[in-house]
């Protein structure tokens, strides 16, 4: 590791101070001699620190037309940023903190309609298996699986229906011509 040659080493000592000019030295202002330990300016928490979870946008236009929401990266600012530098193409990334685990838990509903990539394999399975990979993956959940409204969802729901209220939410749906059809 580098590392500063002597007296530079120290945060504290004797110190010249200037500030910075243009190129040849012509706007420098010379602040003197001042004796003390040199601030070692951080930013404020959670941003002290390379290693987190880092929200990713580019940089847009003022009206925000133009941004790109690129995720939430868990690891090293530099690395996630080389590692995202092609899909920022004219402006800069611009990262935000976040704490993965600041979220509301509570439902906002008892049951929502979900998908999952294919690349889980998911569109190798039948209709049976696919439920029954959904129901195995929750099965230590509080919640119930059933079968979704396409071919790949699932809808996940914190109360059980009967079979009875799921027989009336079908009959609902039907017309009085299609009820009377039926016998129903």
């Amino acid at each position: 590791m580098a590392e500063f040659k002597k007296p530079y080493d120290k945060a504290s000592g004797f110190w010249h101070v200037a500030t910075e000019g243009d190129c040849e030295g012509r706007s420098t202002t010379d602040l003197g001699v001042s004796e003390g330990a040199i601030n070692m300016t951080e930013f404020d928490k959670p941003y002290n620190k390379a290693y987190g979870f880092w929200h990713v946008t580019t940089e847009g236009d003022c009206e925000g037309r133009s941004t790109t929401d690129l995720g939430v990266f868990e690891g090293n600012i530099d690395t996630i940023a080389l590692a995202l530098a092609d899909r920022c193409y004219y402006y800069t990334l611009y990262f935000t903190a976040v704490d993965p685990t600041d979220y509301d838990e509570t439902p906002k509903k008892d049951e929502i309609n979900i998908s999952i990539s294919g690349a889980s394999g998911l569109y190798d399975m039948t209709k049976e298996e696919r439920l029954d990979a959904m129901r195995n993956m929750l099965k230590d959940r509080p919640v119930f699986v059933r079968d979704g409204n396409r071919a790949d969802t699932f809808i996940i729901s914190t109360k059980q229906e009967s079979l009875e209220e799921r027989r009336q939410k079908v009959l609902d749906k039907l017309t009085a011509e299609e009820r009377e059809l039926l016998g129903v």
